[in-house]
């Protein structure tokens, strides 16, 4: 393949938050040598749980920026701490460049997405990016209408299983990347079991209405994980 019929390609992700990421010009002399131009999904809040999540890819060429209709693209991830890279998914362009890929993920991952080339266009890789994922957290309280010096069990589990982390009971809001809202109030704190089960209690003093959620402390390949609220009140 000559360069002069090489046309280079460009990924493109569309998201919230942008982050513009530019190779080296291309060399005459590396037919290999491409251009990337990308725009990098970030999850607002907590961030997403561990389970399947969609990953979007817009393949472009830069001579002119027009879509690439049905041309493979594959999507690549490593685990956090791993070195070795792995298939996650293969996608065709639609008729405007788009691909998507859903794949279940259990803990913070890498993602690349990958252009092979062909006859008419270089090969294209954009990333690595890092897909952060939080283990999801269930949490069941015990009544939703207490006495005051009632006692509150709280129980649930997280997975994938945290054992030995530390899990948290609270009131208030869930601490957001976007708003500043009071500080919640910690209530209790345990840990978590062997099997991701957890078991948590608090007696209030005083009457009214509370807005309860738990936290299971992230780790290494995890952030933290948060329950959904759960609403109590104390007579």
């Amino acid at each position: 393949m000559s360069w002069t019929r090489a046309r280079s390609a460009v990924v493109a992700v569309a998201g919230v938050l942008a982050a513009a990421m530019l190779a080296a010009p291309a060399d005459a002399a590396d037919p290999s040598a491409t251009q990337i131009n990308a725009t990098f999904v970030v999850d607002g809040g907590h961030g997403p749980v561990s389970g399947p999540v969609s990953f979007d890819v817009q393949l472009m060429a830069t001579d002119g920026y027009q879509a690439l209709p049905g041309k493979p693209m594959t999507l690549s991830g490593r685990t956090v701490g791993s070195s070795t890279w792995s298939v996650l998914a293969h996608v065709i362009t639609d008729a405007g460049g788009y691909a998507a890929a859903t794949v279940s993920l259990r803990y913070s991952t890498q993602i690349r997405w990958d252009f092979a080339g062909d006859a008419d266009y270089l090969p294209s890789t954009m990333g690595p990016y890092l897909q952060e994922i939080d283990p999801r957290v269930s949490a069941r309280v015990s009544d939703h209408n207490l006495l005051r010096g009632q006692r509150l069990v709280v129980t649930g589990r997280s997975f994938p299983a945290k054992p030995g982390r530390r899990v948290t009971l609270w009131s208030g809001s869930i601490p957001d990347a976007f708003t500043s809202p009071p500080a919640p109030t910690r209530l209790a704190s345990g840990y978590v079991r062997a099997d991701g089960s957890y078991r948590l209690t608090r007696v209030f003093r005083h009457p009214g209405p509370r807005r309860l959620f738990v936290k299971v402390e992230g780790g290494f390949r995890n952030g933290d994980g948060f329950s959904n609220y759960a609403r109590i009140r104390v007579r």
